[in-house]
């Protein structure tokens, strides 16, 4: 697969991950963090841009930026880079 459009695809994947995310905070049916979380990762590792934002935002908590980095870790293996 090109990586243009592997890029393209984990973007948009990511960026549909967020809407559902924030219906499911409302919605009793969907799990909406576990959406945000996995739409952030996916977007982080599409763009560098969120990726640099997010770096600075779980430093400041060690324990969420460890289990940031293995969900990271997991999503790439399955993804492929």
């Amino acid at each position: 697969m090109k990586k243009g459009f592997k890029r393209t695809a984990v973007f948009a994947v990511g960026a549909a991950f967020i809407p559902l995310g924030v219906a499911g905070l409302v919605l009793p049916i969907l799990q909406g963090v576990i959406f945000l979380v996995a739409g952030v990762i996916l977007l982080s590792i599409a763009s560098p841009t969120i990726r640099s934002w997010t770096e600075r935002h779980t430093r400041k908590y060690p324990k969420v930026h460890s289990v940031f980095e293995k969900m990271e870790k997991r999503i790439i293996s399955i993804i492929g880079e």
